[in-house]
């Protein structure tokens, strides 16, 4: 697909160049003419081209830059830090294992794997 306000053609944090999707809604266009637009990258970076403030807009995160997988690294000690807390706790298995399942629940809201 050809965007007409979108010109990015490469994530700017890793390079990659693999399209994972692009949207136009050209067919609601905005009162200035023009429409909105969003191209995705596969590793997660997206921009939108947003008409009512005829720029475009950067988002998304993308998941090879250097700052988050740093940050899933930290993400990932920090879990296995509160484990060994939960671990050490003097209270019944059942509350324990009620405490585990909240701790791999976090960790899979953000998408931190075991295996970084």
């Amino acid at each position: 697909m050809i965007l007409k306000f979108i010109k990015e053609t490469t994530c700017p944090d890793c390079g990659c160049k693999d399209i994972y999707s692009e949207k136009t809604l050209r067919h609601d266009p905005h009162s200035s003419g023009k429409w909105a637009e969003t191209r995705t990258f596969v590793c997660g970076k997206a921009f939108s081209f947003s008409p009512n403030f005829n720029k475009v807009i950067e988002k998304g995160t993308c998941i090879r830059c250097k700052f988050y997988i740093n940050e899933r690294k930290r993400r990932s000690i920090a879990l296995t830090k509160i484990r060994g807390l939960v671990s050490d706790l003097k209270v019944d298995e059942e509350f324990k294992e009620k405490l585990y399942l909240m701790i791999a629940d976090i960790g899979s809201c953000f998408y931190i794997s075991e295996n970084i």
